[in-house]
């Protein structure tokens, strides 16, 4: 199964990858990128104002998966010391309940 999403990402990641350098290759013009409060423009390439902020964005989302994911890990693992918390109890229980009941 490993096996199978590597090839997928592989599948997937190298035609992109493809894409994005023939795009950024294609695009090389400049553009002026201004803003309103401000007389003058910042001159950039067409494939940098494109691929920036999809690069931001890809971040801001791994961030926040990865952020996810952790408290997730953490959560999981104080249930698990709970689970085991609580089954040392019941083992205790069971041997104390053996113990009365042994004449």
């Amino acid at each position: 199964m490993r096996f199978l999403i590597r090839l997928l990402f592989w599948l997937v990641a190298l035609p992109l990858g493809a894409a994005i350098v023939n795009f950024a290759l294609s695009n090389r013009q400049e553009v002026l990128l201004a803003f309103w409060p401000f007389d003058d423009g910042l001159p950039l390439p067409v494939y940098a104002v494109t691929l920036v902020p999809l690069l931001a964005g890809l971040l801001i989302g791994l961030f926040t998966g990865l952020g996810r994911r952790l408290a997730a890990q953490a959560k999981a693992r104080s249930l698990a010391h709970r689970v085991a918390q609580l089954e040392r109890r019941l083992e205790d229980a069971a041997a104390a309940q053996n113990i009365k009941d042994t004449p």
